[in-house]
């Protein structure tokens, strides 16, 4: 387990002054490569030999953010014997009060920086561990009727080090299907997330929503490139 205390600062705040989702996405993702790298699955047996970690699937639950200038602390370590080449990691983020108020679960793949096409047989070792209540794995979002809200044209700043899309921006994407006004007063207490296809600098992604705004959909061309489906509650 990899664990990280670190205070909450105005570049992680929303408009509301809590953790936003996408600033725990940054935070869980770093905490998760430098954890990888002290299991021995770091940079030298991936990106040094043209092998790229990209998640596939991810869950979020969320009983509430920890507020601005609040000390509060995430961890993460890999969960369960992964399934082929998939790989099953977990999270939790504890508010100044030592409280688990986020969970994650989320499942990872490796990726051929050349071909782009997976790599089934990655000969990784088999590395687990267990911890108390773990969320369940992510599972397939559900296909809803949608209609287009709006479309987004990916620039250089949203794209990382795999040269696609980072998956904190589709955070962003999904969290902007409301308008500031609706999240004074509901919080998105649940987030699953299928990352199906990749997209890349200069593309246009359309975002779909159904008529409540529990799914989401991202297409490019036609092509599926990601689902959500999100929970809300009052705050």
């Amino acid at each position: 387990m990899r664990e990280e205390n670190f205070k909450v600062l105005s570049s992680l705040v929303d408009i509301n002054r809590e953790l936003s989702i996408s600033s725990f996405f940054k935070l869980f993702q770093d905490t998760a490569m430098v954890n990888a790298d002290e299991i021995g699955i770091g940079r030298d047996k991936t990106i040094d030999r043209g092998w790229l970690w990209i998640f596939t699937r991810v869950l979020v639950e969320i009983e509430e953010m920890p507020k601005y200038t609040e000390d509060a602390k995430i961890a993460t370590y890999p969960n369960g014997s992964r399934g082929g080449f998939l790989f099953h990691r977990q999270a939790y983020l504890k508010n100044k009060d030592d409280k688990v108020v986020v969970r994650l679960s989320s499942q990872w793949a490796i990726i051929d920086a050349s071909t782009r096409k997976l790599v089934l047989r990655p000969n990784f070792p088999e590395i687990s561990e267990t911890h108390d209540n773990p969320l369940e794995l992510p599972g397939k979002v559900e296909h809803k009727e949608s209609t287009l809200l709006y479309s987004r044209k990916v620039r250089f700043s949203d794209c990382d080090l795999n040269a696609h899309l980072n998956n904190v921006r589709y955070v962003d994407l999904i969290v902007d299907i409301n308008p500031s006004s609706f999240y004074k007063e509901y919080r998105i207490s649940k987030l699953l997330i299928n990352y199906n296809h990749e997209v890349h600098d200069g593309e246009t992604l359309e975002i779909y929503v159904n008529d409540d705004k529990t799914y989401v959909e991202g297409r490019l061309n036609g092509i599926n490139c990601f689902e959500a489906e999100i929970s809300y509650k009052r705050r």
